[in-house]
């Protein structure tokens, strides 16, 4: 049994819960009978004093050999400083602060996220109707309504009604509605990039067409000049030439364009 049961350290950090270290640490001494043979405080003071790291370290060597001198003493100041947060200035707003920014992040627990604000809420004496609603204002934005939309008395119903929006698929978070947002603006380019393609093609096709047109002019004006011009006959035969060059290019560009464009 000794070997499953252990005691976490408490570094003093905002993030650590200093009434569920104390619950557990006190739960720990009972276990291994740091109560008996009227050792109280010297062992539980001993047990305590390891247990601490960090800035809760440092706390504890700086009190005086007096406020040591017995558990019940450390236990009474231990709680002002890490428990008793209510009128303690920077450590509440600290602590306040961090309540408020808590949200469900993408792979976290549902029941994990629950603990969360239940803890740091009853740290900082919070109504059950803050919890609740810090709870429920902390779920991606689906879940979130769909919790809402529900009017749960509390947090445990809270929970529940979450639990059924994650089944059916309401738990989406930033990521992944960022992500479908990209996808959904990639579509939209390349549908804007094939209109552009079209309207090219179309001009293309304009282009061909009208210069056909002028060579058949061309063509036409040639064959029914009367007096023959030798000069004037080969300048529209270079002309023409000239076209069909075009033409031929065009042509040329517009057919590789709808073998690019096929799957």
């Amino acid at each position: 049994m000794e070997s499953l049961a252990t005691c976490s350290k408490f570094h003093g950090y905002p993030q650590d819960n200093g009434h569920t270290f104390l619950t557990e640490f006190e739960s720990f001494s009972t276990l291994h009978g740091l109560s008996e043979f009227n050792l109280t405080d010297k062992r539980m003071l001993a047990a305590f004093h390891l247990h601490l790291k960090g800035p809760a370290l440092t706390w504890y060597n700086s009190l005086s050999d007096e406020s040591k001198s017995d558990w019940k003493s450390v236990r009474i100041l231990f709680k002002e400083k890490y428990v008793n947060l209510c009128g303690h200035g920077a450590n509440a707003l600290m602590h306040s602060e961090i309540f408020q920014n808590l949200t469900l992040s993408s792979g976290q627990s549902l029941e994990d996220f629950y603990c969360q604000i239940y803890e740091k809420g009853k740290l900082l004496a919070k109504p059950e109707h803050e919890m609740l609603s810090k709870f429920i204002s902390g779920l991606p934005e689906q879940m979130s309504f769909f919790v809402r939309a529900g009017m749960p008395p509390d947090m445990q119903n809270a929970l529940a009604s979450a639990k059924m929006a994650e089944a059916y698929g309401y738990r989406k978070h930033d990521d992944s509605v960022n992500a479908a947002g990209f996808f959904k603006n990639k579509s939209r380019d390349n549908r804007r990039t094939a209109d552009d393609r079209n309207s090219w093609v179309s001009d293309l096709r304009e282009q061909i067409r009208e210069l056909s047109e002028i060579v058949n002019e061309q063509k036409e004006m040639k064959s029914d000049k009367i007096s023959p011009d030798l000069e004037y006959s080969a300048a529209a035969s270079s002309e023409i030439s000239e076209m069909k060059d075009q033409i031929h290019t065009l042509t040329s560009l517009l057919s590789g364009m709808n073998v690019q464009s096929k799957p």
